[in-house]
């Protein structure tokens, strides 16, 4: 089984509530960064990817403030569906 990454849009210091931005296992050169205020950048040489927001804009719990939020993954492995194993 593989180690699940994650990330979570908290204000600071808070506890990660609700679903995370972004889960992937598989993930190798995972980098984020802050490219303003407001703009988040999520990106990795390799991911196979579970969730990414689609909204792509959140807004901080608690913290009254709104985050764009932007993807790089230069590769991307396949989800397996339960349907692809007979189940």
């Amino acid at each position: 089984m593989s180690t699940p990454t994650v990330v979570f849009l908290t204000r600071a210091g808070a506890e990660p509530k609700g679903d995370p931005v972004f889960s992937a296992d598989h993930v190798d050169g995972l980098k984020v960064n802050w490219l303003s205020h407001d703009e988040l950048s999520i990106g990795a040489d390799h991911a196979r990817i579970y969730r990414s927001d689609s909204e792509r804009v959140m807004r901080i719990e608690g913290g009254g403030r709104t985050v764009r939020l932007k993807y790089d993954i230069r590769t991307q492995e396949p989800v397996s569906r339960p349907e692809d194993y007979g189940y």
